[in-house]
């Protein structure tokens, strides 16, 4: 979609980085204690047909075995706010309206080629290892719901 309008694929959005980015909080936070929701961006933003099928088809794998999908069109706030944890790509906004609420937010980079170790005085994580450290970091949280995405 982006491409049609001149701008290049931003390798947070490949295929191949959704799958290591949900990988890496499943391997973290997948571990029975937490409940993951994801919340897809709205439909109506992207047009279907520019949206793999290899990617429709890993999106469908996620959802179903290891996270929450919650629906595309409730607001994220409202998901933040029932949330002990989020986890954004870099640098979507979610992370930002998590750390006004005071609830614990990270990016996390799958890729490792982002320069920055915050943004927005936030920690941006660049590894399984790192990504593990912070959920173990989080144990003491009773409800364990976290929001990825």
């Amino acid at each position: 979609f982006l491409t049609s309008f001149g701008h290049s694929i931003s390798p947070h959005y490949s295929d191949e980085l959704f799958i290591t980015f949900f990988e890496d909080i499943i391997r973290a936070f997948g571990n029975g204690s937490w409940e993951i929701l994801w919340k897809p961006k709205r439909t109506f933003l992207i047009p279907s047909n520019y949206i793999s099928k290899k990617y429709q088809r890993n999106k469908s794998n996620f959802a179903e075995k290891y996270l929450t999908q919650v629906d595309p069109d409730i607001a994220a706030r409202s998901l933040i706010e029932v949330s002990d944890a989020v986890i954004s790509m870099p640098f979507s906004s979610p992370a930002i309206m998590a750390k006004i609420k005071g609830i614990p937010s990270i990016y996390y980079d799958a890729s490792g080629l982002v320069r920055n170790k915050e943004h927005h005085g936030l920690p941006l994580l660049k590894s399984k290892n790192k990504s593990e450290e912070w959920a173990q970091s989080l144990g003491l949280v009773k409800n364990k719901k976290t929001l990825a995405g």
